[in-house]
């Protein structure tokens, strides 16, 4: 995807699922201009393994494509061939300041650096902090394998809607990995000690 200074945003390669968000599934070439985005304000975009989105300037967010593992937020489990806006984020007033996506996961951080996650959940992982070490200046709380998954929820389902990561402490970035998520949080902590 392409997101020029103009704000519209053009988009080209495989098209299966929609994820091109053209209306369509077939591959284009060249870039493609999204016309449906045209009239908002839309100031960062990502892309996912199926599915894609973007952020306006007021923190709304738009989805499209694979939408089977609920990486699009709408509430089902259905693919978008067109950008579609994420109502329970206008519903629960929460504005977006970042978009994240992974392989088939969508992470957003709010205004108030809150973390909302939802998509699948099947990799089998739980959540648990990893100290980056003495030269970061900031801690970071990497969701990693085992149990719960990458999304960062205690359920081992997928989510269809946002729903929100407890964290301890405010997070500054949410990054999506193929079967990981990361979270930079503003907390600064000790680094461990590694004991022989």
């Amino acid at each position: 995807m392409l997101l020029p200074d103009t704000g519209e945003v053009f988009t080209w390669g495989e098209g299966m699922w929609g994820k091109l968000g053209t209306g369509f599934d077939h591959n284009e070439h060249e870039p493609v201009l999204i016309p449906s985005l045209s009239d908002k304000e839309i100031v960062q975009v990502a892309a996912g393994y199926s599915h894609s989105g973007a952020r306006t300037a007021s923190g709304e967010i738009w989805m499209w494509g694979g939408g089977e593992l609920g990486q699009l937020g709408l509430g089902n489990r259905q693919n978008a061939m067109l950008p579609r806006r994420v109502e329970w984020l206008i519903e629960h007033e929460i504005r977006v300041r970042s978009l994240s996506l992974g392989c088939a996961h969508t992470m957003i951080v709010s205004e108030h650096d809150e973390v909302y996650a939802w998509g699948e959940q099947k990799v089998r992982q739980r959540p648990s902090v990893d100290m980056c070490g003495a030269s970061m200046p900031y801690a970071h709380a990497a969701l990693c394998a085992v149990q719960w998954g990458k999304l960062g929820v205690a359920t081992n389902t997928d989510l269809l809607i946002p729903t929100r990561v407890d964290l301890l402490y405010r997070v500054s970035v949410a990054c999506c990995g193929y079967a990981h998520s990361i979270i930079v949080t503003n907390a600064r902590m000790s680094p461990p000690s590694f004991e022989a």
